[in-house]
């Protein structure tokens, strides 16, 4: 209801001792700016503001209120104006990279890495990513992040870090049990990261590029062991999206590699759902 509501400051002083000061902090419809915060500074949460992705964010704003904002909300809010400028602006600031190095006792539909290494927002460039590169968490951007394919191959040797992502439980008959940790590299993260996309800037690397992945083989009471096995990044990638193929161009790569995409799923699905089915509905509406 609230983005029905005509906010203003006098709105907001009839009921000024009845709001909860946490969610109305969080509210996107309120156009929270410089003199609006000033006004309620000793109401407003400034947890919850930092949060905030509907404000009008600017270097000023950030300025103002430097010493109140919770940086590990704020290096995580993908609505600010993100830039090579606006990231060195707060450099010292900018909670970087996150506490924790393994992911397997969380709930991961609920719990919410906090830092700018894992903010959706950011078009990581190579110029960002070279200045601030002994600050930066290249496991989580190739989770969360969004880059173009020349990060891939100059970061190509960062994105081979491994880390605990899960654990299985194995049991066999009556020699007991264990605890088997579940490792991912930041290649297989790429296949989590709804940022990234098979376009034909880097389809070729992908094709052309091999690395090494850790898998769980046999059962581990028993004759179980890690095995190192070399995968191909666009066989890892397979149920990515594509984009901004033309039907021609994807035809010429089935062409020239042959049966190596005829069962892939980004080939089949996106084939027919974003392309096929587009253009016959494109051509139903302009045909009737």
């Amino acid at each position: 209801m609230s983005h029905t509501v005509d906010w203003s400051k006098q709105l907001i002083d009839n009921f000024i001792d009845l709001w909860d000061w946490s969610d109305l902090s969080m509210n996107r419809s309120i156009p929270w700016n410089i003199d609006l915060i000033n006004y309620y500074s000793d109401k407003v949460d400034f947890n919850s503001l930092s949060q905030n992705t509907g404000i009008k964010w600017t270097s000023a704003l950030i300025k103002k209120f430097i010493t109140k904002w919770n940086w590990k909300y704020l290096s995580t809010n993908n609505s600010l104006p993100w830039s090579l400028e606006f990231i060195a602006e707060f450099e010292e600031y900018w909670v970087w990279s996150s506490e924790r190095t393994d992911f397997k006792d969380i709930d991961k539909n609920t719990y919410k890495i906090n830092c700018l290494s894992a903010n959706t927002g950011i078009k990581w460039t190579l110029e960002i990513l070279e200045k601030h590169y002994s600050k930066i968490d290249f496991w989580l951007i190739s989770l969360y992040g969004s880059f173009n394919y020349e990060v891939l191959e100059r970061f190509r040797d960062e994105f081979n870090e491994t880390r605990v992502v899960d654990w299985e439980y194995h049991k066999f008959s009556d020699f007991g049990s264990e605890i088997v940790d579940i490792y991912r590299t930041g290649w297989e993260n790429l296949a989590c990261n709804s940022n990234f996309f098979i376009s034909p800037k880097n389809i070729d690397f992908l094709y052309s590029n091999f690395v090494e992945v850790k898998t769980i083989h046999g059962n581990f009471v028993h004759d179980g062991y890690y095995l190192n096995v070399k995968k191909n990044l666009l066989e890892i990638l397979r149920d990515n999206k594509i984009k901004d193929f033309r039907l021609s161009e994807i035809i010429d790569y089935e062409l020239s590699w042959g049966h190596i995409l005829i069962n892939d799923t980004f080939i089949n699905n996106s084939l027919f759902e974003d392309y096929l089915w587009k253009y016959n509905q494109a051509f139903i509406k302009h045909a009737f």
